[in-house]
């Protein structure tokens, strides 16, 4: 269920024998026009490519879906594109970008799906009614609405994240997330029952890109978004990171030059800018709780193989030099996670008990050992000195499903941190999808 653009195109023959250029010229092209389309040097900082023999993905807003570029039926080039998680603002943007791009590109684009029907079902490239852009998104939140209420009136569903990455799994007690933020049931009941007015306004509140064009309102937005789902909260540990808190400040202060009326996060902005400030020597705190950010609580981080475990969003990861181990920490307390997987032989079973390491070889200062065991998966652990460091411990925990072993090591300090470690732990689960 979603908000889509489909679109194709044959390219028109170039040089003195009207040569066909070749599909990776045709994508570079179409990439180069589209970063050529982009005026704004704020607006090119969101623009990122990944361009992979005959296919290309484009990205123009931090809270939407790549635009898809590919090859079809007689070197077609095709174009698709999802633009109900940004909102009416980039349906519009992106359609009236493709139309600069063809000219640019000598394309002539056919608004149909590769089955035939429209290519955009608001009919904005026709009527460029913008009101109806607007109009057929509230259709689609108001549906929306109704799906999820219906499934949480027959199972009490809950923990619903709507148009956000899926490198992100938010834990907690809350009913839905979006780019935006956090929705109670009750805001879902109201989109439901709403006279046109009402929805207007709550839509104006749920899509990130709600105006046409380029204003105030989109710049606080795409800050609010970045600040939700891309920022970990914590002291930049690399450029990359860095860049991250750069723009979502950048985001702000253009919002607040455009419209010095909106009601901008200060708490949140004098945050990061001391994030920026602060020496990477000092001993970190974690981040406020309550405020803006996703990765402020807990959220469930992707190991190796289809393992994942629950950990602060806000914990620092890295990986050892093979890449074998994925590392997580903050202040004292870290965590490292390796992963096994084994066929088993033609006539035999891997059962998660048979994955489990015997406990013949506990260490020689073993100060206790603790089993497990959670629907399919069986596990056990122990708890030892930690050698490594001045005090603390470690606890070693082995995790297994059929054919599937997660091992993690846990370096904690004594008393209270010992049941965050055992928690974490048994908070390890197996997906039948690797998400990363």
């Amino acid at each position: 269920m979603a908000v889509r653009l489909f679109l194709q195109a044959h390219s028109k023959p170039k040089g003195f024998f009207g040569a066909k250029p070749q599909k990776s010229d045709i994508l570079s092209h179409v990439r180069q026009a589209f970063e050529g389309a982009l005026t704004d040097p704020l607006m090119k900082k969101f623009f990122l490519f990944d361009l992979q023999d005959d296919r290309m993905l484009l990205v123009f807003h931090p809270a939407e879906d790549p635009v898809e570029f590919s090859f079809g039926e007689g070197e077609r080039l095709l174009c698709s594109a999802k633009t109900n998680s940004a909102g009416p603002g980039y349906h519009a943007f992106l359609v009236e970008t493709l139309e600069k791009v063809a000219e640019e590109c000598r394309l002539t684009w056919e608004w149909r799906d590769p089955e035939g029907g429209p290519g955009d079902e608001t009919g904005f490239p026709e009527h460029r009614n913008f009101a109806g852009v607007q109009e057929r998104m509230l259709d689609w939140l108001r549906n929306l609405a109704g799906t999820v209420l219906e499934s949480y009136g027959s199972s009490q569903t809950k923990n619903l994240q709507i148009s956000l990455p899926t490198d992100i799994l938010i834990e907690g007690d809350y009913f839905a997330a979006s780019p935006m933020g956090f929705w109670p049931v009750e805001w879902f009941e109201k989109v439901l029952i709403a006279d046109a007015e009402g929805l207007i306004s709550l839509g104006s509140r749920f899509f990130p890109w709600w105006n046409k064009g380029i204003d105030g309102l989109f710049w606080k937005n795409c800050g609010l978004a970045m600040a939700w789902f891309d920022i970990p909260w914590h002291h930049p540990a690399s450029d990359d990171e860095e860049s991250k808190y750069r723009l979502v400040l950048e985001c702000f202060e253009r919002a607040r030059l455009l419209d010095g009326a909106l009601a901008l996060p200060e708490e949140e902005i004098m945050e990061i800018r001391a994030l920026l400030e602060k020496p990477a020597s000092e001993r970190p705190a974690p981040p406020k709780p309550g405020l803006i950010g996703f990765k402020r609580g807990m959220v469930r981080q992707f190991l190796g193989g289809p393992w994942s475990i629950a950990l602060p969003g806000y914990f620092y990861t890295d990986s050892n030099r093979e890449g074998t181990e994925l590392i997580f920490w903050f202040g004292g307390r870290s965590v490292q996670a390796s992963s096994i997987t084994a066929e088993p032989r033609p006539g035999d079973e891997l059962t998660a008990e048979a994955m489990l390491p015997e406990k013949d070889r506990l260490h020689p200062r073993c100060r206790e050992t603790i089993d497990y065991r959670k629907n399919d998966l069986a596990g056990w652990a122990q708890v030892f000195p930690n050698e490594d460091q001045q005090g603390g411990f470690v606890l070693q925990g082995y995790t297994a499903a059929p054919g599937n072993l997660c091992i993690v090591s846990i370096c904690f300090d004594e008393g209270p941190d010992r049941e965050w470690a055992v928690s974490t732990w048994q908070s390890i689960e197996k997906h039948s999808v690797h998400n990363r």
